[in-house]
């Protein structure tokens, strides 16, 4: 989260409280990044940000624990809109299966997010299936995936991920107008690190 917010930051910002002429032209506002609770920003509207952290729990392995995920980061994102403007919408992040609990939040919460963006989510098969809820998730994961008109974007970690074979991160095909885009960073010009789970 702090590299995201970083480089946000000097990306929107040519010099300190000075917007670069490409952001400033299209009248856009800053990302705000925080942990806890929201506040308001002196700087005027803004679209926020918040890192969830679920210390390392094994949800990939445990269908009810990726529920109680979701139910949290539910809860938190409704606690978080509740501090701002009505009609406010997020731009979800999530790595591995914190990408499943993103677009499981399409269910609960679809005029809320604004676009899913996930690295190295294991979209078409779960990593194991231990249990039931692991495969009845993924059959709902599917389903959203189908119908959801939310913009979602997968970058797989490519050839340099080890744990989770790039071809489970390739998204389905959408209903028609919808945007749905895989992405491979081992094979984007350019891209100096990946999102894989060995990448530190």
């Amino acid at each position: 989260v702090r590299s995201i917010a970083s480089s946000a930051a000097r990306q929107y910002y040519s010099a300190p409280y000075s917007v670069s002429p490409d952001f400033a032209s299209r009248n856009l506002k800053a990302l705000d990044f925080y942990a806890g609770k929201p506040n308001s920003s002196r700087y005027g509207p803004v679209t926020h940000n918040y890192a969830v952290e679920y210390n390392e729990d094994l949800s990939a392995f445990h269908g009810p624990t990726l529920d109680a995920e979701t139910e949290y980061a539910s809860d938190a994102i409704r606690y978080i809109l509740s501090h701002y403007p009505a009609g406010t919408q997020i731009v979800v992040m999530g790595h591995s299966m914190g990408g499943v609990v993103a677009t499981s939040l399409l269910s609960d919460l679809p005029s809320n997010i604004s676009a899913i963006i996930t690295m190295s989510t294991p979209y078409t098969v779960a990593p194991a299936r231990f249990d039931r809820r692991i495969s009845q998730i993924y059959n709902d994961v599917q389903e959203l995936l189908k119908t959801a008109e939310t913009p979602i974007v997968s970058i797989c970690g490519g050839a340099t991920d080890l744990l989770i074979p790039s071809e489970s991160c390739v998204l389905p095909p959408p209903k028609a107008d919808v945007y749905r885009r895989t992405v491979f960073t081992s094979a984007l010009e350019g891209c100096w690190t990946g999102v894989g789970h060995q990448v530190s």
